[in-house]
């Protein structure tokens, strides 16, 4: 497999090795350029810190578009398996594989790609060699930060995994968004980070996610917030959070 350090000096080397000095380093960018053909749409849910939501948006996006008709995989590569326990509760007709090899999931989501309509991955909440493998592959990454200054260092981060994949692939992933989770609408947090955003390559969403009681009383019934019937106002301003989210991702 390709090692992977950070910094553009370390990335322009290996790129040179693709170029035909490592012949293994060619294979392995070949078997990785083919993950990136497939048909089936590939949503990568990223950032190194944890505690984000970045799990509970990955698995609420799954049931999204399974309810939407989609044939849909969850690829969890977080050690803690949040997505995939979720998954597996709240939606059997989901395909869940985890995979934590970072030399296999191109495979892995080459098949998954192969036989489904769109694959969600969810990355570990670390800068690592399997979050680097799946952004190569993913057709749009998706970064849930919460509005603190921390939580933007540690998604800055993450941005270095998206830079290094846009020069491997030419450009891919195409869409990079920022989503604001357990947020307040229009605060001044939000508003700064709506002007950074573009400089970081990335689009912020319209729809910030609110923090609400909803999601954990959603959790502890073994589903998603879309899927509850309640018309408690909390349940309502989530399912409205969602929606408008994940209409803006799945359209581009």
């Amino acid at each position: 497999m390709l090692h992977f350090c950070r910094g553009p000096r370390c990335m322009h080397a290996r790129l040179r090795q693709v170029a035909g000095i490592n012949p293994h380093a060619r294979k392995t960018l070949a078997r990785i350029r083919n993950a990136c053909e497939q048909r089936g749409m590939k949503y990568l849910f990223v950032n190194t810190k944890g505690g984000v939501g970045k799990s509970t948006l990955a698995t609420a996006f799954a049931v999204y578009l399974h309810d939407a008709g989609r044939r849909v995989a969850v690829l969890d590569a977080d050690e803690q398996l949040h997505s995939a326990r979720a998954i597996a509760e709240a939606e059997p007709g989901i395909t869940v594989v985890a995979e934590f090899e970072p030399n296999k999931i191109p495979d892995t989501i080459t098949r998954l790609a192969d036989q489904h309509d769109d694959v969600v991955c969810d990355a570990p909440a670390r800068l690592s060699d399997e979050t680097r493998e799946m952004m190569v592959m993913a057709d749009v990454a998706i970064f849930p930060m919460e509005p603190t200054i921390k939580c933007l260092r540690s998604t800055k981060e993450s941005i270095e995994v998206l830079n290094y994949a846009r020069t491997v692939t030419g450009g891919k992933p195409e869409h990079a968004w920022l989503v604001l989770n357990k947020a307040k609408k229009r605060t001044r947090l939000f508003r700064e980070v709506e002007k950074l955003a573009p400089s970081l390559g990335l689009i912020v969403a319209t729809e910030p996610i609110r923090d609400l009681q909803a999601f954990p009383e959603a959790d502890q019934q073994g589903t998603v917030v879309l899927r509850v019937k309640s018309d408690s106002p909390s349940f309502e301003k989530a399912k409205s959070d969602l929606k408008g989210l994940f209409g803006q991702i799945a359209e581009v």
